[in-house]
């Protein structure tokens, strides 16, 4: 036969191909099954329904929007949203049932502000108050309200020239954030609420006289 190194070449790249093909599905398959061990049961979702979205994967530094989400979980964003080319497709993992704020128990809670993706880098949110607090290990985080009407956790280096800090501390009764009481029930880090890495698009305004 003609040319037989040739054809068992083939037959050799051909098998490695296969050999290749088979360890690519069986690391998928192992791979499904540890993410599965560690993920809680899917909440459905039905048509019209509405989701929080964590802005996990957005480059934001909060939770935006309630918005409307259907069946195959393609949400509706808003036009700020689309303009940035956002895909409107996520996984379950990254939503959150929206519960409607009781306004007779929690006033004012119920933000209608919007991330504005079209204000400059260097304008400034102005901070309402401190109004907790937490521990994470050695250090410590502040919950800042804002005068729009959200909330985020902020470490002591963000807040530390605030004026804020110093009615909170009067609050408590102490003179520095090493004072502040911890508690035994102190959580861990909230994705949906303490977003790591991501840099601050505005600067806080609230400081000292």
């Amino acid at each position: 036969m003609k040319y037989r190194g040739v054809k068992e070449f083939a037959q050799r790249a051909r098998a490695n191909l296969e050999i290749a093909h088979d360890a690519i599905i069986e690391a998928r398959v192992w791979a499904t099954y540890q993410a599965n061990l560690t993920r809680s049961e899917e909440k459905p979702f039905g048509v019209g329904d509405l989701a929080y979205l964590s802005t996990a994967n957005l480059n934001l530094p909060k939770v935006t929007e309630a918005y409307p989400e259907t069946s195959d979980y393609v949400l509706d964003l808003t036009p700020e949203l689309v303009a940035q080319r956002i895909h409107p497709r996520f996984h379950v993992s990254l939503l959150r049932a929206h519960e409607p704020n009781d306004n007779a128990l929690f006033p004012s809670h119920e933000s209608k502000h919007f991330y504005d993706f079209g204000m400059p880098d260097d304008d400034k949110w102005l901070v309402d108050e401190i109004v907790s607090h937490r521990y994470n290990g050695k250090s410590i985080k502040f919950n800042v309200r804002w005068t729009a009407g959200d909330h985020t956790w902020e470490p002591y280096g963000h807040v530390k020239d605030l004026e804020a800090l110093d009615h909170y501390y009067a609050l408590m009764g102490v003179s520095k954030w090493q004072q502040l009481g911890r508690r035994n029930d102190d959580p861990g880090e909230d994705p949906w609420l303490d977003p790591q890495d991501v840099p601050h698009r505005r600067r806080m305004r609230n400081v000292r006289k």
